[in-house]
């Protein structure tokens, strides 16, 4: 058997050794975990990178978009803006034609309203024409109505209408005109005082603008003639006619005898409405008119007494 001698030299720094080895160990492991991150952000480099890369591409696609969707929207408005222009002008041109027409409207009215005034101012001057000629001829008719009925004795006249069987009103002028008459009148009532009449009923009524009722419908033969007679006055002012007209009806055509009358005795000239005289003669009462002196409405009196069946007469 051999023996192997160890030949003693320098001992082995096991434990230097030891702290290069753990050194190294650690150095070893930090290399690693450094390559494992410089691996690690290489991939998340990488990937970024194809991120980037794909958002770039996305960008680029919408960017393409939004452009040709700006350009579709700009030719849209541009075509809607030339629509209204084209609309717009369109407009302009019928309201400047409506302008026209209605300047040319204007002046055919401003001609026809110079021919209107002319003719109206030509028909003014027919009406005054007119007018006058009215007057004559009203003139001209009172004329012959006054020579038709020439004037009777209000004395004997009177009497002729208070009628046997009949319900008569005498409606007797009171106004002021009527003073130079007065006397007339109560002479024309005391005659007819003294007819004998049968189955009659009389009330006496003046007016002026007005109305007083003497005595209300009663037999003449008892009737206060004399205080009648003592309160005709000529002092009832104006001549109301249609008022005299509608309160006589309103007060003799409810009365029970069938034959009935309105007398009315007047020297002015007044208004009658139509209304009142067709009132009047639709309930078959007849109006017989009686008028004093030259200056009365012997046209309109005698329209009264035609239209209801009366008389018209003329007094002295």
């Amino acid at each position: 058997m051999t023996t192997v001698r160890i030949s003693e030299g320098r001992p082995i720094p096991w434990p230097r050794i030891m702290r290069l080895a753990g050194w190294a160990i650690s150095l070893l492991i930090v290399a690693g975990i450094l390559g494992w991150l410089l691996w690690e952000c290489r991939n998340e480099v990488a990937n970024l990178e194809a991120e980037i890369a794909t958002l770039k591409a996305d960008h680029a696609t919408q960017v393409a978009q939004l452009v040709d969707e700006i350009a579709r929207l700009s030719a849209e408005k541009e075509a809607e803006i030339a629509t209204l222009k084209e609309q717009h002008a369109a407009q302009v041109a019928e309201l400047v034609d409506q302008i026209d027409q209605l300047n040319d409207d204007n002046a055919l009215l401003e001609q026809e309203k110079t021919d209107l005034e002319v003719e109206l101012a030509a028909c003014q001057n027919n009406v005054k024409g007119l007018i006058q000629r009215a007057d004559r001829l009203e003139a001209e008719l009172d004329a012959c109505l006054i020579e038709l009925n020439q004037p009777q004795r209000i004395q004997t006249l009177l009497p002729e209408l208070l009628r046997d069987n009949t319900t008569t009103i005498f409606v007797v002028d009171d106004s002021g005109s009527m003073a130079g008459e007065i006397i007339k009148v109560q002479e024309a009532l005391r005659a007819a005082q003294e007819k004998p009449v049968v189955n009659a009923q009389l009330s006496i009524m003046l007016f002026g603008d007005s109305h007083t009722t003497l005595f209300n419908f009663t037999d003449p033969a008892t009737a206060p003639w004399d205080y009648a007679v003592g309160e005709i006055k000529a002092e009832h002012g104006g001549t109301d006619i249609d008022l005299a007209l509608q309160t006589a009806f309103d007060s003799i055509k409810d009365e029970p005898n069938a034959s009935k009358r309105i007398v009315l005795l007047t020297d002015g000239h007044g208004f009658v409405d139509a209304a009142t005289v067709a009132e009047i003669d639709r309930a078959k009462i007849p109006v017989d008119t009686i008028a004093f002196g030259p200056w009365s409405d012997y046209a309109l009196l005698d329209k009264i007494a035609q239209t209801t069946g009366g008389d018209f007469a003329a007094a002295n």
